[in-house]
């Protein structure tokens, strides 16, 4: 629920998907990548 008077809102956690949590890995990852789908930071995610 939106605080009016709050300076800050804390954000309830994003679930902890990993790649084997993707039925369709192909996809681009851009920032922020909370996941860490993309190690190497070159936009493409679970690479090996």
């Amino acid at each position: 629920m939106p605080c009016k008077q709050c300076r800050y809102q804390i954000l309830p956690p994003l679930p902890d998907w990993d790649c084997s949590d993707i039925s369709h890995p192909n996809f681009n990852v851009l920032a922020p990548d909370p996941h860490r789908f993309d190690g190497d930071k070159d936009g493409r995610e679970c690479e090996q």
